[in-house]
């Protein structure tokens, strides 16, 4: 015995067979009967929908839709190609199901519904959010034209806003340029001085997140000439923003974009907004360690040095001209660090003669102890040399 659901797909093949005969010619019959088709198939969609086959029904709503329009019925060729949306959207399948809510708005438009058509795009750009935003966004841009065109402005505000949305979503900055271009001009028209405050916050955001410092200053330049906008909550929570990213200071980014202005935006713009921070989170700390390393004695070449017991060679002439040749040099540098190597303060006077004289003290004291190394070396020499002269006089006496 045939369940209800397989009962149900049998019936939905009679029709189906029905509806092909409608559409069929003879000698007799000279044109098809597209009203008898379109009813047909209806009716077997349903049928196939109530059995859950689903992949037939979505066909036999589509089969339907074109018999109506082909029967001169555009609006009735929409409502079986929004079915079969649904049909399409039980199946998981959100893609294919908003390319036939697309056709659908096609069909609603040519029959003179432009609002049920921009409600159809609406719907077809919530199905392809999670998976496809910028096509989400195209969706709503087409909503937002239909609305235009039958001169509902506000309506195509909304349609544009959601748009923008969509786009700080995808992270496509020239797509979301685009569309706050469009926003700012329909603002405009309707002279709406509070909402093109808001979008040159979201043009301030966009322009930081490309590094394109200048441009973000002069969005603030352009917005103070907007009616309004000197006395707005969004001309201090701007000029923070701008100037805690100059100053490349995260904490103070995310406390800017904290505020009331930017946390009343879209989710997307808001969360855009946020990530601003991350410019800041991977500064590599690679100098600094090098840094700190390299000023850090190395206990090596330490040990491997000279022992302090090993008694090094008198230093010559030449060295100690170098020394202290070294020393002025470091004392050049010293006095270009503490005095800029420009003019002096009395102060300033008072302190050179001091690091002078200690500098000409060092120098004597290392030529005096090179004077004294060399006379006992001399004396030493002296010795030696008498008592060479004294053994051999005594040698030649024995």
């Amino acid at each position: 015995m045939a369940t209800g659901g397989e009962a149900k797909v049998r019936e939905g093949d009679k029709l189906i067979i029905e509806a092909e005969k409608c559409l069929k010619t003879n000698w007799l019959k000279w044109s098809a009967d597209y009203a008898g088709a379109a009813h047909a198939f209806d009716k077997a969609a349903l049928c196939y929908r109530n059995g859950k086959a689903y992949d037939r029904a979505r066909q036999a709503y589509e089969r339907a839709a074109e018999a109506h329009y082909k029967n001169a019925g555009s609006f009735q060729a929409g409502r079986s190609m929004e079915q079969a949306a649904h049909v399409a959207k039980e199946m998981k399948q959100m893609e294919q199901a908003a390319m036939l809510l697309e056709t659908a708005s096609h069909y609603y438009h040519e029959s003179g519904h432009g609002d049920t058509a921009g409600q159809v795009l609406t719907k077809a750009a919530k199905l392809v959010d999670p998976v496809n935003p910028l096509r989400a966004v195209d969706y709503h841009l087409a909503c937002a034209e239909l609305h235009l065109v039958e001169d509902k402005q506000r309506e195509a505000t909304k349609a544009t806003r959601n748009a923008v949305n969509m786009a700080a979503r995808a992270r496509d900055l020239d797509k979301l340029k685009e569309v706050l271009e469009k926003l700012r001009t329909l603002y405009e028209e309707l002279n709406m001085h509070k909402q093109l405050w808001n979008v040159a916050a979201i043009e301030l955001v966009l322009h930081l997140h490309r590094d394109d410092t200048v441009a973000a200053n002069d969005t603030v330049v352009d917005a103070a000439k907007i009616p309004g906008f000197l006395e707005s909550d969004e001309r201090p929570a701007m000029e923070r923003l701008c100037d805690a990213f100059q100053e490349r200071d995260g904490d103070a980014v995310v406390e800017a974009c904290g505020g009331v202005v930017f946390r009343s935006m879209e989710t997307d713009v808001a969360k855009l907004a946020l990530d601003l921070k991350k410019k800041f989170e991977y500064s590599s700390p690679t100098h600094t360690s090098s840094t700190s390393s390299s000023t850090k004695p190395s206990s090596s070449s330490s040990s491997t040095g000279p022992s302090s017991s090993t008694k090094s060679p008198p230093p010559s002439a030449s060295t100690v001209t170098a020394v202290s040749s070294a020393g002025s040099g470091r004392f050049a540098d010293m006095k270009s660090e503490l005095f800029g190597g420009g003019t002096t303060s009395g102060e300033e006077k008072q302190k050179q003669p001091v690091i002078e004289e200690t500098v000409e003290s060092q120098g004597d004291k290392i030529e005096r102890a090179s004077d004294e190394e060399e006379r006992e070396e001399g004396e030493g020499e002296e010795g030696e040399e008498e008592g060479d002269e004294e053994n051999a006089y005594g040698g030649a006496l024995t």
